[in-house]
């Protein structure tokens, strides 16, 4: 998508959340997409939180999952941090939007060993539905490790999301080189990192 639309799109998208105008389900699941997503947190500014806070808390599951990942310029703020760990309590049932807060959390490198451990518990409970979402997310079997080493590569990304990029290569239809990815972590100082990248070498086998 070109550079011109996806910041016409999102700037529009983003002054018609401001206004409460609704924004059709099917909209606000397209919106929740890469490189859609990074043109609207853009034009995020801190005056937006407290209408993201209440339509990441809403009923409507698609608008909810879309605030919730618009709040990641806002994720130093106290009340935000606050939100999103109540929601990962008190959404137990809900897939789709512990799948959206997971990522926001894991922005965090100041989160607990029980925090890293109950989120990857969701990961591995809900393993062939998460590992195809998000290796669709990345681009294809054929291109995720590559998505992974970039990132785990790229200090601007937080060391608290290493392990998840470990379960995502699993995804790779590169096997080789995904487990040779992994096995660089099985000592690894953080001990979650290690904890996973065991379990995934079960995984792959």
């Amino acid at each position: 998508m070109k550079e011109v639309l996806c910041s016409y799109l999102s700037k529009k998208a983003i002054d018609d959340l401001r206004n409460n105008k609704q924004l059709d389900e099917n909209l606000a699941n397209a919106l929740n997409s890469y490189p859609l997503l990074d043109y609207q947190r853009k034009y995020i500014i801190i005056e937006d939180k407290d209408w993201l806070k209440s339509l990441a808390s809403s009923s409507q599951s698609h608008m909810a999952e879309l605030c919730i990942n618009l709040m990641h310029p806002l994720r130093e703020e106290k009340d935000v941090k606050e939100l999103l760990f109540d929601l990962w309590k008190s959404s137990s049932s809900k897939y789709n939007i512990k799948m959206q807060i997971m990522w926001r959390i894991l922005d965090y490198e100041d989160i607990s060993e029980e925090m890293h451990k109950s989120i990857y518990s969701f990961v591995r409970s809900n393993w062939e539905q998460w590992i195809n979402y998000v290796v669709e997310k990345f681009g294809g079997k054929n291109k995720v490790l590559e998505s992974c080493q970039e990132r785990l590569q790229n200090p601007a990304f937080p060391k608290s999301k290493a392990w998840v990029y470990l379960c995502i290569a699993v995804g790779s239809d590169n096997t080789v080189e995904a487990k040779n990815l992994i096995e660089n972590y099985i000592n690894s100082k953080a001990p979650i990192n290690a904890i996973v990248a065991k379990d995934l070498l079960n995984i792959i086998g």
